[in-house]
């Protein structure tokens, strides 16, 4: 079944990446750290505090461009959650067309990744990109086994430009993709008074008044565009 989508939610598996935006993001368990190109540092408490140092001057472990679309060659996945706050990621490659009996496939959206099932190192790599849409400043990246995350096991993404531009390819890849926000058409009634002594009579009359659209958390997902591992 094809519904239509958000533009920031298109297919990315045809997009043209530009130069110097595909990059290699590791999830270093022993280290504890997150990098990106090799950039990056254990986000420790005292890491980040030491020499005087604060949050405030703790250095992004890379740089994209907002309304542009970038990829990460993924690797430790096999054995930490990757998860990136923000922007949502699509699965463009992994090492088999799908894990968990479909879970995670080529193609599917995710805001949470691991898989077990696969090997390490570098026979163990994940393709992902996102589209950065509109929103600019910090997009967190960190293993979401918290514990590890809060042995410094984290870090963040720059994201640079002017804030609100959109991916201008968006409805080429796409041309159903909406860029309005959701539109409810459900009329909401106002709830009826409850007579909790009508007995079986009442509790039917009050069961059959309508409080509006009902919005599952299915629904809400697919909304959001997300999955949650």
């Amino acid at each position: 079944t094809t519904v239509p989508r958000p533009c920031y939610l298109v297919d990315l598996q045809s997009a043209a990446v530009p130069d110097g935006m595909t990059k290699t993001l590791e999830l270093n368990g022993g280290a504890r750290s997150v990098t990106v190109n090799g950039q990056g540092r254990s986000m420790t408490y005292a890491n980040t505090h030491a020499n005087g140092g604060t949050m405030a001057d703790w250095p992004a472990v890379t740089s994209v461009p907002v309304g542009s679309v970038h990829e990460f060659v993924v690797t430790g996945v096999n054995a930490h959650p990757l998860h990136l706050h923000v922007v949502p990621f699509q699965v463009t490659a992994m090492p088999a067309a799908e894990y968990y009996e479909g879970y995670f496939k080529v193609g599917d959206w995710h805001d949470t990744l691991m898989i077990m099932e696969m090997a390490g190192g570098p026979g163990g790599q994940v393709t992902i990109r996102q589209q950065t849409d509109k929103f600019t400043g910090k997009m967190v990246v960190h293993c979401h086994i918290l514990e590890h995350e809060d042995e410094g096991m984290m870090g963040f993404i720059d994201i640079s430009g002017t804030e609100g531009t959109i991916y201008a390819d968006a409805a080429t890849l796409d041309s159903t993709c909406y860029a309005a926000a959701f539109n409810n058409t459900g009329t909401w009634a106002t709830p009826a008074t409850v007579d909790a002594n009508a007995g079986d009579a009442g509790d039917a009359a009050n069961s059959a008044v309508s409080h509006g659209p009902t919005v599952t958390a299915a629904m809400l997902g697919a909304m959001a565009g997300l999955s949650y591992f």
